[in-house]
């Protein structure tokens, strides 16, 4: 398979990827807005801005059957839907742009660095963990006098009708180039010296609310599994199979009181410590789910304790709706109800409830957690700030990494 696969003699297509959950936090909808008002600009004849692009989509998520929907209705655009690593590979190869146009504030995005990888450049929004991988003349938001949705519609347009093979020859070159900055190569000394204690450590207990491969927490715990194995150490994982989609919202309103009260999850780790024996417990995003009972449990461990934020959800009500930095709310209880933006009592309560529950897990965190590490620069700040002076020098940056083939 070869870019521009889809090419005829008349028309030289550009195709784009889109591969992820297709859900509202990523933006997905966006990009359908912009779809179908290519679709209607190539019925009506303004434009063939469709004719000359090509649109995949992999993933699957609440906007599956919408996509599937317009998919039927013009040959531009297919969807695929969830494909093994080794099969989507192939399609993001053979594509010119991969496609990322969430405003959510990333804290970083494992897409990004895998289409970086196959030399195919990423269009989208220059901000917060996906800044590093968006180069300067593809960032939607240099279009900063028009909407969000205008935005991508122009630069969209842009590089289909401007680019040429010397600017997507640069474009690949310089995308493989930030993509070697992130190989398992690099990381596995970072890894060794991070996770080092009094002894050297064999045995990881890995603790997440995601254990799910196909959700980015997921895939990162899994790669790194991975690469601690393969360098002798003894992993093993306590996680929850999240759903997709609108069961993953219905679940998360329902097991809301578990964040704080989750005794099952309290007890199973404490089952696994005592069977397992690790020398180190490394949480990944545990703010939705398992909660802070067992992290309030574990606190007579006696080995070493780490945790990786990979979201925002210890410091906002609403992570998914934090678009700018600026959002984030202060430790005040006042400060979170502003952020939440409650439109009704339920939504207040249920505001009250979570700045509760994330108060006492930072509290259990400054207490329990020896080294925290965030996976991008603009996030040091954050958590510096979120966890106060008596953890200075305890917030360290341990960026994600790309796992070889």
């Amino acid at each position: 398979m070869t870019k521009n696969q889809n090419t005829s003699p008349n028309v030289k297509k550009i195709q784009f990827i889109f591969f992820g959950r297709l859900d509202k936090e990523k933006w997905i909808e966006i990009l359908l807005h912009v779809r179908k008002r290519l679709i209607i600009e190539n019925q009506s004849g303004q434009n063939t801005l469709l004719q000359q692009s090509q649109f995949l989509v992999f993933g699957d998520g609440a906007y599956r059957d919408e996509i599937m929907q317009l998919a039927k209705q013009t040959d531009h655009i297919n969807y695929f839907g969830f494909k093994p690593r080794e099969q989507l590979q192939r399609y993001i190869a053979a594509s010119d742009y991969t496609l990322m146009p969430s405003l959510f504030l990333e804290t970083f995005w494992l897409t990004a660095l895998e289409s970086l990888s196959l030399g195919v450049p990423v269009v989208g929004f220059k901000k917060g963990g996906i800044t590093p991988f968006i180069l300067e003349w593809l960032a939607i938001g240099d279009y900063a006098w028009a909407t969000q949705e205008d935005q991508l519609y122009h630069c969209l347009k842009e590089l289909i009708t401007k680019t040429d093979t010397t600017t997507q020859q640069q474009q690949c070159e310089q995308a493989s180039t930030l993509a070697f900055r992130y190989t398992a190569q690099k990381r596995i000394k970072n890894f060794h010296t991070l996770i080092q204690t009094d002894k050297k450590p064999k045995k990881i207990l890995f603790i997440s609310d995601y254990s799910t491969i196909i959700a980015g927490v997921g895939t990162y715990i899994a790669w790194v599994r991975h690469l601690l194995e393969s360098h002798h150490y003894t992993t093993h994982l306590y996680g929850c199979k999240v759903p997709l989609g609108k069961r993953n919202k219905l679940i998360r309103k329902l097991l809301l009181p578990s964040i704080a009260f989750n005794l099952w999850a309290a007890l199973r780790i404490k089952y696994l410590i005592k069977k397992e024996k690790p020398d180190i417990i490394w949480r990944h995003s545990t703010a939705r789910w398992i909660g802070r009972l067992p992290l309030f449990m574990t606190s007579t461990f006696q080995g070493k304790q780490r945790i990786t934020y990979h979201e925002l959800g210890y410091f906002h009500p609403y992570a998914a709706k934090v678009q700018e930095q600026a959002q984030l709310p202060q430790r005040s209880i006042d400060e979170y109800l502003k952020a939440g933006k409650p439109t009704n009592v339920v939504k207040n309560i249920a505001i009250r409830c979570r700045f509760f529950f994330h108060s006492l897990m930072r509290k259990q965190l400054k207490k329990n957690i020896d080294k925290h590490f965030v996976p991008s620069t603009f996030m040091l700040s954050i958590v510096n700030k979120r966890l106060g002076p008596t953890n200075k020098g305890k917030v360290i940056l341990l960026e994600h990494y790309l796992r070889e083939k």
